[in-house]
């Protein structure tokens, strides 16, 4: 009979697996919905707005000052994943202040510059309020994205539990009564989280820009690339059913068992908490075994000795 702390790393090392899963798919999603840049955009635009319209200019004229900033942060190179979407994780007050200060002319707009016309000034007041402003506008930028990223976990972590079809009340029962399942699946757990934690160190050097040539980043994006595509592929594999075990309940879908919902939303909820979560689980319980697995052979240890001196004297 397999030990309860077994039973439970068992349980955790499925919730880690899926969790890489529904990260991967989350990763997809945010590419193809390019979700910061929508709401860094946005903040982007009400701020122009405001801002031109506390300096009295037209809201045409504020449309007309904020698609040209578009269009000159995209000729500058700053487009995202995406051909529309924009990369503003850089951008500083000074920075728009200044591409709005030299934004003249502003075509489609009364801004546009004629004889006599103060177009300069009205833009230099533009830009003036937007760096007094910038602060309000931008700061709730990524809390906004984390509430965003929080639903696109749920969704990811439901289309990976279902796909898996791992029920939480399913798995931990494999995890208690197939020795065999729990050894696979903690095996294939573990791999994914060292190539994981190799993929989170790759992405954060990457984006803090620790390569200075082209020639590193290049070799620093085709290295992140090569251990995703790794990730894919065993994720992959367990999903077909081809790393020896299968990671949900064998069989289809209980569309019309109400404990399979239940243990479905449970599975969820645990996955959605994200692979972080039960990568610093699994580490902890890990270290809990092999405390325990040391102290055991020390009292062993400890009673062998005696027995021994207990011969000796008798």
């Amino acid at each position: 009979m397999a030990s309860l702390l077994e039973v439970v790393i068992a349980f955790v090392a499925v919730m880690l697996v899926l969790a890489l899963a529904a990260q991967s798919l989350q990763e997809v999603i945010k590419i193809m919905v390019a979700v910061k840049s929508q709401t860094a955009v946005r903040a982007l635009r009400g701020l122009v707005l405001e801002a031109a319209k506390a300096s009295k200019l037209l809201e045409s004229d504020g449309d007309a000052i904020f698609k040209t900033v578009v269009e000159r942060l995209q000729g500058l190179g700053q487009n995202g994943v995406r051909k529309t979407a924009l990369r503003l994780d850089t951008l500083s007050a000074e920075k728009l202040a200044s591409l709005i200060e030299t934004s003249t002319p502003v075509a489609g707009s009364s801004l546009e510059p004629t004889v006599g016309a103060k177009s300069d000034d009205r833009l230099k007041d533009v830009a003036k309020k937007v760096i007094d402003w910038f602060p309000l506008a931008w700061d709730p930028v990524d809390d906004r994205y984390r509430r965003r990223m929080r639903g696109y976990a749920i969704l990811s972590a439901a289309i990976v539990v279902i796909g898996f079809n791992a029920d939480a009340f399913a798995v931990l029962k494999r995890a208690r009564e197939d020795p065999a399942y729990r050894t696979a699946v903690t095996g294939a757990a573990a791999q994914l989280d060292t190539l994981s934690q190799r993929q989170r160190r790759l992405a954060d050097t990457t984006q803090t820009g620790g390569d200075t040539t082209a020639v590193g980043r290049r070799a620093r994006a085709d290295s992140l690339k090569a251990v995703s595509d790794t990730i894919n592929a065993r994720l992959e594999a367990i999903r077909a059913g081809e790393a020896g075990f299968v990671l949900g309940a064998p069989g289809g879908q209980r569309w019309d068992d109400i404990k399979w919902w239940i243990g479905i939303i449970l599975s969820t909820l645990l996955v959605s908490l994200g692979a972080p979560f039960w990568h610093d689980a699994l580490e902890s319980l890990f270290g809990l075994k092999n405390r325990i697995e040391a102290q055991a052979k020390a009292a062993s240890a400890t009673a062998a000795v005696r027995e021994a001196v207990k011969e000796k004297v008798g």
